[in-house]
């Protein structure tokens, strides 16, 4: 049996999944397993892999035929898992290479049943790393129980909380029945790690940035939509009913503020919606209800104005690019 697991899922990424699979097999820690579902992919991923599969015996490759979406296609790579520990990896990231062993050891260490740590945020075709998602003036590892979880991905604040990639003991999600919730296409990472919480009463944190996290501007995080962030309100909706964690008292309140502020956002993201959509009725109609949102309505307009000119899109949509070039950016 694999100390890890690294679980992949991955979808139409050709340009970035032998970077993502390599930094896996790359690890300090050698006994791993890599299983990689690919969610019915109609570019060259699964060639990828099968490639690098040929010769490192530790890749596991399976192709679903019908699209499942990313969270799906986790809690099968899940059940394929057969490590201690299981680490989930986006297709389009990538591990620093003493990652595992690191975290493994901190888990083992501390008898944590969840395991996670800071991040690097790389823009996409970027060489640097732009910024961590937490601050990092020095090295330390701390316990970030459901209440700071839910403080630290409020929306407006700098970090999200929500983006962190965990370990996690496998007997640890076996024994609770804990899966990523299939219906979420997005913000499925905050779900997840709270349901986590429910069922233990923290996270063991590293504040060292070992996963690298790609920004790409048709990432999820980056292009949501209104019915995007209503997933997410009835997400956060579901965990103030179901949670029965530890301090339960402090965590409602925040979840609660959390959910006021997503309803905020969804409104003000509609208004957007609306005015770039050239609805003049929609809008107006929208803005005479809540004249307060035309500022933050304004503000996403205008930061995807920006998004667009940093990423222009014959960069992404190159013909002919191939997962090489992208190795050499990096």
């Amino acid at each position: 049996m694999p100390v890890a697991t690294v679980v992949i899922a991955a979808y139409n990424a050709q340009y970035y999944i032998e970077k993502a699979v390599r930094s896996a097999l790359e690890q300090t820690l050698v006994d791993i397993e890599l299983v990689v579902v690919d969610d019915a992919s109609s570019d060259a991923t699964s060639s990828i892999v099968e490639a690098i599969q040929r010769s490192d015996a530790r890749v596991r490759l399976h192709k679903e035929q019908l699209n499942l979406g990313k969270s799906e296609a986790r809690n099968f790579g899940i059940s394929l898992a057969r490590g201690e520990w299981i680490a989930i990896l986006d297709s389009d990231d990538w591990f620093a290479p003493e990652r595992l062993q690191t975290l493994v050891a901190l888990g083992e260490a501390t008898s944590a049943s969840v395991v996670v740590d800071n991040q690097n945020f790389v823009l996409d075709g970027d060489r640097q790393v732009w910024r961590s998602l937490f601050d990092v003036r020095r090295s330390s590892s701390r316990r970030i129980d459901a209440a700071e979880m839910v403080r630290l991905d409020m929306p407006g604040t700098n970090g999200t909380a929500g983006l962190l990639k965990p370990l996690i003991r496998r007997s640890f999600l076996n024994s609770n029945s804990i899966r990523y919730d299939p219906d979420m296409r997005t913000g499925e990472d905050f779900d997840f790690l709270m349901r986590c919480l429910d069922h233990c009463p923290h996270l063991q944190y590293v504040s060292k940035p070992m996963y690298n996290y790609r920004i790409r501007p048709d990432s999820d995080s980056r292009s949501r939509s209104s019915g995007d962030l209503e997933v997410i309100v009835t997400s956060n909706d579901r965990i103030v009913q179901s949670y029965s964690g530890t301090n339960a008292e402090a965590v409602m309140p925040l979840l609660s503020k959390r959910g006021r502020l997503l309803r905020n956002l969804q409104l003000c993201k509609k208004v957007a919606e609306a005015f770039q959509g050239k609805d003049s009725a929609l809008t107006a109609a929208m803005v005479l209800r809540r004249p307060s949102v035309i500022p933050f309505a304004l503000l996403l307009i205008a930061r995807k104005a920006v998004g667009l000119l940093r990423f222009p899109k014959p960069r992404l949509a190159r013909a002919g690019r191939r997962s090489a070039d992208l190795r050499t950016q990096h």
